[in-house]
């Protein structure tokens, strides 16, 4: 999953280079003198180094910090889905007692709680898994989109402030534009998150020991 969210933030880094080498001018002549023009079979082209390089070296980058859980862990995204959309209702489901109390120690004890009565069961390892690994593979393919667009919005932010920046009104206006009409995707996105959730707990809770293990798991907490 962490390759293809690379890959595809690389792309995206080298296209909002190419934008920004477009609208701003010395930018351009900065990088053009690391661009290589080769001759393969009579065909002639160039390979712009002073975009591929800079993009590659951001898509590392995001890729070291995992730029994605820090957007999560700032805007509270993958805890809130732990909490609401997989903790709580296997709590309910399993017929675990649940009260305010013990609800905010779900949200204090999330990360363990996830590896004892989830992960455990729904890991993405297939060797590891105890439930049809057809829905974690889904699962986790859902995700993956979710934080390939996070992250190529984050580069088109960044991008929108530096043309807004150098006074290129329009293309940051595009830009801005098109990371509002993602909003919406994320959205249609993470409720499919929620439904492959919904499957992967019902295939966790179809076994009675199982299901009466992970309801001793919440009332022990």
């Amino acid at each position: 999953m962490l390759s293809k969210i690379s890959i595809f933030t690389f792309v995206a880094s080298a296209f909002a280079l190419y934008l920004l080498r477009i609208e701003i001018r010395p930018l351009d002549q900065a990088l053009a003198p690391y661009s290589l023009n080769l001759t393969i079979s009579g065909l002639s082209f160039e390979l712009p180094f002073g975009t591929i390089v800079p993009a590659l070296v951001l898509a590392l980058i995001f890729r070291m910090v995992k730029l994605h859980d820090r957007v999560s862990d700032l805007l509270r995204i993958r805890k809130r889905f732990d909490v609401y959309k997989i903790l709580i209702p296997m709590a309910l489901a399993t017929g675990a007692n649940l009260s305010i109390s013990r609800i905010k120690k779900l949200e204090e004890k999330r990360h363990e709680l996830m590896n004892n009565v989830f992960y455990k069961y729904a890991s993405g390892t297939k060797e590891k898994a105890q439930i049809d690994p057809h829905y974690i593979t889904m699962a986790l393919d859902q995700w993956s989109w979710y934080w390939i667009i996070i992250e190529i919005d984050v580069v088109a932010g960044i991008s929108s402030i530096i043309l807004f920046a150098t006074g290129k009104p329009i293309p940051t206006f595009w830009l801005l534009a098109g990371i509002l009409c993602s909003i919406a995707l994320l959205q249609f996105i993470l409720k499919s998150c929620t439904v492959y959730a919904f499957q992967e707990i019902e295939q966790i809770l179809g076994d009675e020991k199982r299901k009466q293990e992970i309801r001793k798991t919440f009332n022990a907490i």
